[in-house]
C-alpha cells in the first residue's frame, strides 16, 4: 500500500514540475531548479497504554531537489522533493516496568519520509544579490521505518505510525 502511495505522489509531483516548465519555455522568467542536500535533528514523543516514551533527538540526513519560478520580481513559488531522515534515541520511563518483556533502555525510532514542501517566496534585491524569504505547507509521506525496542525490532505493521504527516517550513536564502 505505501508502494502505491508513493507512486502516486511521485506522479503528481512529476506532473507539478513539468507543467510550469512546459508553460515557462515561452515565456520571459526562466524556471531555475537546483538539488539540496543537509541533515536535520528531531525528536519523538509516543505515548501508549500506559507507558510514554520521549526520545532524544536524533540527526539524519536531507536529500533532493527543487524547482522554483519568479512569477514577477518580488514574488515566486518554490517546490522541492526531499528525502528525510527522522525519528529519535529514546528511554522508557522510569516508572514504567517492561523487565518481563525484555525491553531495555536502549530503544529507538529511524523513521524516513518522502517530503514536498510548496513554498512561497518573497524576494528583495540586495546589490548584486537577492535574499529571498520562504514560507508554505510541507506534505510528508512515510516510505520506511526501523524500530527497535531493546533487542525487539518491530515491523512497521505492529506499530500505528500513520502514512502522512503535514507541516509548515519557513527559511530563507541569499543568491
Amino acid at each position: 500500500m505505501r508502494f502505491k502511495t508513493v507512486a502516486r505522489v511521485l506522479v503528481l509531483f512529476s506532473t507539478m514540475l513539468a507543467v510550469p516548465a512546459l508553460a515557462s519555455a515561452q515565456s520571459a522568467p526562466a524556471t531555475t531548479f537546483g538539488v539540496k542536500a543537509g541533515f536535520n535533528v528531531s525528536s519523538i514523543k509516543v505515548s501508549f497504554d500506559d507507558a510514554s516514551v520521549t526520545s532524544d533527538g536524533r540527526a539524519g540526513m536531507v536529500i533532493g531537489g527543487w524547482v522554483a519560478r519568479d512569477f514577477c520580481p518580488r514574488a515566486g513559488l518554490q517546490v522541492e522533493g526531499l528525502l528525510e531522515q527522522k525519528g529519535g534515541e529514546f528511554k522508557i520511563s522510569d516508572n514504567i516496568d517492561f523487565d518481563d518483556d525484555g525491553f531495555d533502555d536502549d530503544s529507538s525510532f529511524r523513521l524516513t519520509y518522502l517530503t514536498f514542501p510548496v513554498l512561497g517566496r518573497v524576494n528583495f534585491p540586495a546589490g548584486t544579490s537577492t535574499v529571498r524569504l520562504l514560507a508554505g505547507p510541507t506534505f510528508g509521506f512515510h516510505v520506511n521505518e526501523s524500530i527497535k525496542v531493546g533487542e525487539v525490532e518491530l515491523d512497521g505493521h505492529e506499530v500505528d505510525l500513520g502514512t502522512f504527516e503535514g507541516g509548515f517550513a519557513l527559511g530563507g536564502g541569499v543568491e
